[in-house]
């Protein structure tokens, strides 16, 4: 892995992972068009510095990084982005995180979905502001949203905090205030976990669970998934270890689904985070979720190979 050009900043990371094939792939990052902090471009700049090939971006609930990202990608030649989505979801009280790949950009319903969702999302977060207030945290709300693309998330509150000075860091945002109770239950609507698999399918997609680890009863549930349609669970995810990795390629053996994975880059410049190229599948997990698109949609897959 090529790390000897980072910026002084990422210095103190190291490679935490030993995977016996080289790290090509990252299936999960996101941009400022959700709650990560580099722009698109700027995260494919910081890409060129590692020894990745194929990438997706998986914004939350919206898809408008893509085509600034893409733009920059098509000037690369060993760089193959695509098209991602992670749709935030909730089945039998528990919040699942749905990624879709290989989505149709242009997808009426999709588009439609994420404009209901991004307005949802905006009068949760309004909320929270005046929730905040109560609590002697005065935050702007015009402030907030001009930092965003319109897709508000709790981070981008305490990233807000961060600047006024009420906190010092994201975690200790969450740890004294956006983790109380009374905000939890002012979160975002979230779509039904079968309803978000059908769409991204209707989109052209591959549909993917996002870090398992944080869903409470997934075995309970899992059958039912696929049945639905679910295609891959995310096993090289995080920091998973080994026992951890294991258990979900078990799950996918059982029930013929893909092992995904990527590292959830988020640019938060926190200790230990994983950086992109850190962390990920073997190349032939982009060849396998390729046949899976093939094989739900024919030729007609969402976007370009």
């Amino acid at each position: 892995m090529n790390y000897q050009n980072y910026d002084s900043r990422y210095s103190d990371h190291k490679i935490i992972t030993n995977y016996s094939w080289p790290i090509q792939i990252d299936l999960h990052l996101h941009t400022t068009k959700s709650d990560g902090n580099l722009t698109p471009s700027e995260l494919i700049k910081l890409i060129d510095r590692t020894n990745l090939k194929v990438i997706s971006i998986t914004d939350h609930d919206n898809i408008n990084g893509l085509e600034e990202a893409r733009k920059e990608v098509d000037l690369r030649e060993n760089l193959t982005l695509i098209n991602g989505i992670e749709l935030s979801t909730i089945n039998n009280k528990d919040e699942i995180h749905i990624l879709g790949y290989f989505i149709d950009v242009h997808s009426k319903k999709l588009i439609n979905k994420i404009e209901e969702l991004k307005m949802e999302r905006i009068e949760s977060s309004k909320k929270i502001v005046s929730f905040l207030r109560d609590k002697n945290i005065f935050l702007s709300w015009e402030e907030i949203y001009s930092k965003t693309s319109g897709i508000i998330g709790r981070p981008h509150l305490a990233r807000a905090m961060i600047r006024q000075n009420y906190v010092n860091s994201v975690n200790e945002a969450f740890e004294k205030y956006l983790n109380d109770e009374n905000i939890k239950n002012m979160k975002k609507y979230k779509i039904n976990t079968f309803d978000a698999i059908s769409l991204i399918q209707d989109a052209g997609g591959v549909p993917v669970i996002a870090h398992p680890k944080s869903i409470n009863s997934l075995n309970n549930q899992i059958e039912k998934l696929v049945d639905a349609g679910l295609s891959g669970i995310e096993v090289y995810a995080e920091k998973y270890g080994q026992i951890t990795q294991s258990y979900y390629l078990k799950i996918c053996e059982k029930y013929n689904l893909i092992p995904t994975g990527g590292t959830d880059y988020h640019a938060n410049n926190q200790k230990y985070e994983m950086m992109p190229g850190m962390n990920g599948p073997p190349y032939s997990t982009y060849e396998h979720l390729i046949e899976k698109a093939k094989s739900i949609h024919g030729n007609n897959i969402g976007q370009k190979i």
